[in-house]
């Protein structure tokens, strides 16, 4: 972690501003320690409290610490329903449209109908709509 943070505060001193972007915080294996470790930078980084910006995406049951640098929260958990049409779309085509899309053969070569329809509404429920 010392030698992220390290490199981290060096290419802040290189530019008036800085975006650190974490794409799906809920699927760090400790995100706990991965916000204390930036908290960390943010307090290190010499006057980069006024250009350090952070963006977070995560599933709605990771919180930031009361502690962290000053953020809005924006919820997209109202387009769940679309995230799911579109997980399943994206499923079919994987499935039943490999051939039509140039991506090879058909799964199962197209022998198991009922088994494919059963493996695109697994992977789509499962999916939890991400």
């Amino acid at each position: 972690m010392d030698d992220w943070r390290s490199l981290l505060v060096g290419l802040v001193k290189l530019y008036q501003r800085t975006t650190i972007v974490v794409d799906a915080l809920d699927e760090c294996e400790n995100s706990a320690e991965l916000l204390r470790n930036l908290m960390m930078l943010w307090d290190s980084a010499d006057g980069a409290k006024r250009r350090i910006k952070f963006f977070f995406s995560s599933r709605t049951h990771v919180e930031l610490p009361e502690k962290f640098p000053a953020w809005e929260k924006v919820e997209l958990d109202s387009q769940k329903s679309l995230t799911v049409d579109d997980m399943e779309t994206y499923v079919r085509t994987q499935v039943e449209g490999r051939e039509t899309l140039g991506l090879g053969n058909r799964l199962l070569n197209g022998n198991y109908p009922k088994l494919e329809q059963r493996l695109i509404e697994t992977l789509t429920s499962r999916a939890g709509g991400m």
